[in-house]
């Protein structure tokens, strides 16, 4: 009878210690995300060609073109949930389409909003004729290719340009010393300071009397006399 072959040491602490390999990272582009890409793109086609009707008319109408104005009238026309992302990666892709500014919007209570004007590059002439409509979504469409081409991993998405912002907020005492006014303005800028700051010593609270009335008394009595000396 043949004895069966004893395993070395070394095979047997390999078995031992033996792990299975970690799973490899994604490297491929399923169905699912060529899917979603697509549906990015068309997304922001469809995007850039409906702010470009809504830019014109409000054009012709005088009419600045804000963002939240104009939310609704895109997603009617698009059928999609448009977002002022989806504006910002246009202006990743074709910063030359469209500019982007920052404004302040009050409302009746004196609450401020920002918001976000937009209207066409400065190299595009309103109204836009047909070649123009042509050559901007061509430029377009040839950015979005180039982007996906460029970046082939399965979770690719075009990034969001950045939005300009406000202005902080200028600190006053601070813009009053450096501001260069007049002596006139300076001493009622003054003048208001002191009035406030009356104010606010009359709303604190008053400290409470020490002692009995009968020492209080006496303590003004002797106060009164002081000053007579």
């Amino acid at each position: 009878m043949i004895p069966p072959i004893e395993q070395s040491s070394k095979t047997q602490d390999d078995n031992k210690y033996h792990t299975s390999p970690a799973a490899p990272f994604k490297t491929y582009v399923s169905l699912a995300d060529k899917q979603r890409i697509e549906d990015e793109k068309l997304i922001i086609t469809s995007v850039r060609k409906a702010l470009d009707i809504v830019i014109t008319d409000r054009v012709a109408r005088n009419q600045p073109t804000l963002y939240h104005q104009t939310e609704a009238i895109l997603r009617n026309m698009t059928g999609r949930n448009v977002k002022m992302s989806h504006i910002c990666k246009i202006m990743y892709l074709a910063p030359r389409l469209y500019s982007v500014e920052a404004k302040e919007l009050r409302t009746y209570g004196g609450k401020i909003n920002e918001d976000f004007l937009i209207e066409f590059g400065k190299e595009w002439r309103v109204p836009l004729i047909g070649k123009d409509l042509q050559l901007r979504a061509d430029m377009l469409r040839e950015a979005v290719d180039r982007y996906f081409n460029e970046h082939p991993e399965h979770d690719a998405t075009v990034p969001e340009a950045p939005l300009p912002r406000l202005r902080a907020v200028v600190n006053k005492d601070e813009w009053e010393k450096q501001a260069n006014l007049p002596q006139g303005i300076k001493k009622l800028l003054e003048a208001h300071k002191a009035v406030k700051q009356e104010r606010i010593e009359q709303q604190k609270p008053k400290p409470t009397p020490q002692g009995s009335v009968k020492e209080r008394f006496e303590a003004l009595r002797a106060r009164l006399a002081s000053k007579k000396k």
